[in-house]
């Protein structure tokens, strides 16, 4: 069993078309959207050096892409 919290997240997702964010725009983000940019924000990461186990830290505002980092 994973401790990790994204893996949870992902293996209990049954229906990765169903909608977990509408945006105040009214854009609407699938639970497959939301793992899409999270692997991208991922592989951003790495390729930048940061490492399982690493913290960083990033201000930023209220927004989906901040949600996913």
């Amino acid at each position: 069993m994973s401790s990790n919290l994204f893996d949870l997240l992902q293996t209990a997702t049954t229906d990765v078309e169903r909608t977990v964010i509408t945006t105040p725009e009214g854009a609407r983000l699938s639970y497959g959207d939301l793992f899409a940019m999270t692997a991208q924000m991922a592989h951003v990461l790495v390729k930048n050096g940061v490492k399982p186990g690493d913290r960083i830290a990033a201000q930023v505002e209220k927004s989906v892409p901040a949600l996913v980092l």
